[in-house]
Formats: structure tokens, C-alpha cells, sequence
């Protein structure tokens, strides 16, 4: 009876150990676990999932999903090319990123060089041609979403947001997501791209490529608290790109 019971036990301590739900980062392969999103027109709409409820008065989430996501996309800051006072090229780094992640492309900073050529004979505008480059759009990210689509062959509807749960929504299908918010996730300055890896139960985890010093790991994986992150994102329209191989 005693040996039913141990073999019993160790049974369990497995299932428990090994078969319950964790946080585990997604590969550049992933698909996530809802599979492909068939949008590939580029049209802006809007979204509206209800995976987590955001707290009115603490700014916590409520009802998280059961698995949280976090990708290991790698960073690149912005500059260079061009420099810290007059950069325009946070899209074309965060492109530069992705296309690194699913690609397994270059993430070096002579790709945004190569982007914004891209940007400046498919556009017809050569003031991408700078080394700061040039805006990559911001309420329909046009620009951005044809740097991603014919550059690096990667699907990026552009949405509008209700609420912070549709860029968990996005993360949990196994989707990076690009954000359009304020430099330092503040509510006023300059509009600026930054992208959604990862969350938990306070935060939200952005390769920003807006900094540098931060940290020996300048801007990557850098953290906000989620309330911040949907003031400084609410001032921009809550508009957002969630992104995948196509």
C-alpha cells in the first residue's frame, strides 16, 4: 500500500512540474496558439478582444491568460545612422528587429541605411535619404507597414486599440507587437515606435530603440508599468501593429 502511494506521489509531482502552463518565450517560428491571422490587405481597423480587463482605479490587469508570452527579439538603437538630436528612424529600427527575429536577418545599423533607400525610391521621397531618415507614418503607418511587408516579407495590419488587453491579445496568438506612444512613455513630446515583447502581472516589456544608456542593455527589454504605458499610448490613438512572418 505504501510503495501505490509513493509511485502515486512522484506521478503527480511530475504532472506538476512538467505539464502545467508556464511562461515560455516564442521562437521565430511560432505561429501562436490561435494560429495565422488571413488579413494581408494592410486596411486599418479596429480591434476589439477582452482577454484582460484593466482595473480603473489600481491600473492593474485583471484576468490575465493563463500563458504569458515574452520573445527574444533583439535590439538595435536608432542611431546610428544620423544622430540622438535629429533621428526619425525608431520605425526602421524596430523593423530592423523583427526582421532579425523571423528572418534571421542582419541587426546591424547599416540595414537602416538599406531600409530608408528602400523607403526613399518606393515612396518617391527622398528625405529618407538622410541619415536621421524620415517618419514612417503614424496614424495609418503606411510607411512602416510597407517597410515590413516588401523589405522584410512580414505581415503588419494596423489597428486601433480599445484598451491595453488587444496588445495582449496580439502577444498571447505569438505576436510582437510595434506601438506608437511617446519618447520615455511620457504624454507629451515626440511620437515614437516602440516594440511590445512581452508582459506580466505589472508591466509590459518594450524594445525601445530610442535609448542607448539605460543599461549595458540599453533599451532592450525595458519595462513599463502597464497603467503608464496606456496613458502615454492613449495620446497617440492606441494604434498598433502586430506582426508575424507571412
Amino acid at each position: 500500500m505504501l510503495r501505490k502511494i509513493s509511485v502515486f506521489t512522484v506521478i503527480s509531482i511530475f504532472i506538476c512540474l512538467f505539464l502545467l502552463p508556464s511562461c515560455d518565450a516564442f521562437d521565430g517560428d511560432s505561429q501562436g496558439p490561435v494560429g495565422v491571422n488571413t488579413n494581408t490587405s494592410g486596411e486599418t481597423e479596429s480591434s476589439d478582444s477582452s482577454l484582460v480587463m484593466i482595473d480603473p482605479e489600481t491600473h492593474k490587469p485583471v484576468g490575465w491568460p493563463s500563458y504569458c508570452p515574452w520573445f527574444s527579439v533583439p535590439w538595435l538603437p536608432q542611431v546610428p545612422p544620423g544622430d540622438w538630436d535629429n533621428t526619425r528612424n525608431c520605425g526602421q529600427a524596430v523593423a530592423v528587429m523583427l526582421g532579425g527575429y523571423f528572418n534571421h536577418g542582419s541587426v546591424a545599423s547599416w540595414v537602416i541605411t538599406a531600409e530608408n533607400r528602400w523607403l526613399a525610391s518606393h515612396l518617391r521621397d527622398n528625405r529618407y535619404l538622410s541619415s536621421n531618415g524620415w517618419y514612417t507614418g503614424q496614424n495609418n503607418a503606411h510607411p512602416l507597414r510597407e517597410l515590413l511587408w516588401h523589405f522584410h516579407a512580414l505581415e503588419a495590419p494596423c489597428y486601433y486599440g480599445n484598451g491595453v488587453d488587444d496588445v495582449i491579445a496580439e502577444l498571447y496568438r505569438g505576436r510582437p507587437v510595434i506601438v506608437c506612444v511617446k519618447t520615455d512613455m511620457k504624454t507629451y513630446g515626440d511620437s515614437h515606435w516602440m516594440l511590445c515583447i512581452g508582459y506580466d502581472k505589472t508591466y509590459l516589456y518594450f524594445n525601445d530603440p530610442g535609448h542607448h544608456d539605460r543599461s549595458n542593455y540599453g533599451g532592450y527589454c525595458y519595462r513599463y508599468p502597464v497603467w503608464q504605458f496606456d496613458r502615454s499610448w492613449k495620446t497617440q490613438g492606441r494604434v498598433y501593429l502586430p506582426v508575424w512572418r507571412r
